[in-house]
């Protein structure tokens, strides 16, 4: 058994704003009632109805737990500025002789310091007349270029850099290249046909034979002889069909209509799977706000509480919606029923104490009571339509 006894509830918070019609002069000395006193109405079955009803000065909102009002926010014009307190002037530090006397210079009083010159080392360069040697490289001036030739190296003056050779026990070849003119191309052979490519052994599954169209014969299909109808098994076709004009329909079992649920004496028996249940009310100032009693993810049996107090000063009665349904905004839900506790003592808003208490039993049976804490009176509504009981 899930129980939500001590629970306050779940917040949601509203986003439409609504007028509200003040019955009452909430700025006035002396309280005035309507004429025609506290009346209770009978159980409201539609939606603007109830909320009208709500919004005539019937209103309820949040209370802690405690029995303390919710703290109010201070304005600007209600909260008192703090003066500042003046910092004592700091200890002047005397100048002296040392780099920083805890004053700064401006750009036109400080003077750069001289960069010092970075030392660099002088470049020195050694000739090397000997030619390349090894790991060694050959100057500019002592290479010499060479000189291709059907025979050896010959080597010529050049009018460009001079260089000299490597030596030649160094060198894999004589120097000398193959020029195109130089080329003597080779003979090809020419080419050996193919020839007729040696065929594979045929497939043992092929019998080297392929099924093309004109070469498949197509296998006789065996007749399948036709049964008796007297034969045939009546289970679990008896072998005859109706047409639909001879076809009598069944009638369907009546359906219960998701939110509005089935009335009992014993409360209002909602479908299953449910959705939330909670009550309007409202919060910082903002009507049409739904307050979750009993979220739709907690299983029966459940129950919870929640305490509220009143709106206005003075006021006598107190409206409890009970809403159905999963959305922020009250008016959003679906009704399922309103009721009324009357006869609450004149006090300012904010004193009153009324708990509201939603109970889910076993069998999806949903009944809803409100108590006036301070007086012990509360009423218990059981299902739509129903009447308020009141008791002492």
């Amino acid at each position: 058994m899930s129980t939500l006894t001590e629970s306050r509830g779940v917040f949601v918070p509203g986003t439409t704003k609504k007028k509200t019609v003040s019955m009452y002069d909430t700025q006035g000395t002396q309280f005035v009632p309507l004429p025609d006193g506290p009346y209770e109405v009978e159980a409201v079955h539609d939606q603007p109805t109830a909320q009208e009803h709500f919004n005539s000065t019937r209103e309820i909102k949040l209370i802690e737990a405690q029995g303390f009002p919710l703290p109010t926010p201070s304005y600007k014009d209600h909260y008192p500025p703090k003066m500042i307190p003046e910092v004592e002037k700091g200890l002047e530090l005397q100048s002296g002789n040392y780099p920083f006397t805890s004053r700064t210079e401006h750009m036109d009083q400080f003077f750069n310091k001289p960069r010092m010159p970075r030392p660099v080392d002088p470049l020195s360069y050694q000739h090397k007349p000997m030619p390349w040697t090894g790991n060694q490289t050959t100057n500019q001036a002592h290479y010499k270029p060479f000189v291709f030739g059907p025979g050896n190296v010959q080597s010529a003056a050049s009018s460009g850099r001079a260089a000299t050779a490597p030596p030649a026990a160094f060198l894999p070849n004589d120097y000398s290249t193959t020029y195109s003119t130089q080329f003597v191309p080779k003979e090809a052979g020419g080419r050996v046909p193919a020839g007729i490519p040696e065929l594979h052994p045929p497939m043992p599954w092929l019998a080297g034979q392929t099924t093309y169209q004109d070469h498949f014969l197509p296998k006789e299909m065996m007749l399948v002889p036709i049964v008796d109808p007297e034969q045939v098994s009546s289970y679990p076709f008896a072998g005859s069909t109706e047409y639909r004009a001879e076809y009598e329909p069944k009638e369907r079992l009546p359906q219960v209509p998701p939110l509005t649920g089935l009335v009992s004496k014993d409360g209002l028996t909602l479908p299953l799977p449910r959705r939330s249940l909670g009550v309007e009310f409202w919060h910082r100032g903002k009507p049409d706000n739904f307050f979750i009693l009993l979220p739709r993810h907690v299983d029966a049996p459940c129950s919870a509480r929640q305490v509220f107090t009143t709106l206005h000063d003075n006021q006598e009665q107190a409206c409890i919606l009970v809403l159905y349904g999963d959305d922020p905004v009250a008016s959003n839900n679906v009704l399922l029923g309103q009721f009324n506790i009357i006869n609450i003592p004149p006090a300012p808003k904010d004193v009153p104490r009324i708990e509201v208490k939603f109970h889910l039993s076993k069998d999806l049976r949903l009944t809803a009571e409100a108590r006036d804490l301070d007086t012990g009176r509360h009423k218990l509504w059981e299902q739509r339509g129903a009447i308020i009981v009141l008791k002492s």
